[in-house]
């Protein structure tokens, strides 16, 4: 199980990011070479599911990519197979692939991104969502799950009510425990304010909001929740 720690880039971040992004998936890109040797039939399949409903997503594309490992800008990459989830959200697509490709390269199943939606494994904006294999091994390429939770904002109202100096002060959210948000963190009281953060969330789902503060070594962690819904408005307020 994969596990995400989500922090809120700058403006600059989010440029140099996407140039980033930007130059890996417009690099060339090639059919795969004809397999001459260590051949095999490779079958992926998996199921891409609207939570918390569990509702099929259906006819969602579904690309699958040889990229280079490594960092690697204007390599080529190779298309190897795409298709599109049916009725019932699964897919399952065949090809053959030369198994030492896995040498220098990696697999990477996407599905495009959709803002109106929290996706796992996660994904930024600017990217698609990925599952990627370093290494062959048959098996983890049956039963992929894309997980798609209904995006909403949650705005979280800070409110420095206390004189008390401390060494850190941190607020983080989540809805599900693979996907853990930093929303604000202060290593010195002395810039202690009231502040607003207004973050992403699933609605349906109750968003868990853990707030944390040590002294001295000595650390304290206040945890509660709240049901976030589409429409809103969803706000929680802590004072510290």
């Amino acid at each position: 199980m994969q596990f995400y720690s989500i922090y809120s880039p700058n403006k600059i971040s989010v440029i140099i990011l996407f140039l980033f992004i930007t130059s890996i998936f417009t690099a060339c890109r090639k059919q795969q070479p004809a397999c001459s040797g260590n051949c095999f039939d490779l079958n992926i399949s998996g199921s891409i599911i609207l939570k918390p409903s569990n509702i099929p997503r259906t006819s969602i594309p579904v690309k699958v990519i040889w990229f280079r490992k490594g960092y690697c800008i204007g390599c080529t990459s190779y298309n190897v197979v795409s298709g599109s989830s049916k009725s019932d959200g699964t897919f399952n697509l065949s090809a053959k692939i030369d198994t030492t490709f896995f040498k220098d390269y990696f697999l990477s199943i996407q599905l495009p991104q959709d803002t109106n939606f929290i996706s796992l494994p996660f994904s930024t904006e600017v990217n698609p969502v990925e599952l990627r294999m370093y290494n062959f091994n048959p098996s983890d390429f049956q039963n992929l799950k894309f997980e798609f939770y209904p995006k909403t904002s949650l705005t979280i109202q800070l409110h420095r009510t206390q004189n008390d100096v401390f060494d850190y002060f941190s607020v983080e959210h989540l809805f599900i425990p693979e996907l853990n948000y930093v929303d604000y963190i202060l290593v010195d009281s002395k810039n202690a304010k009231d502040d607003i953060r207004v973050v992403p969330t699933s609605s349906d789902l109750y968003t868990k909001i853990k707030w944390s503060k040590k002294t001295n070594g000595q650390g304290v962690e206040k945890v509660d929740s709240i049901f976030c819904t589409k429409a809103g408005p969803n706000r929680y307020d802590i004072y510290y």
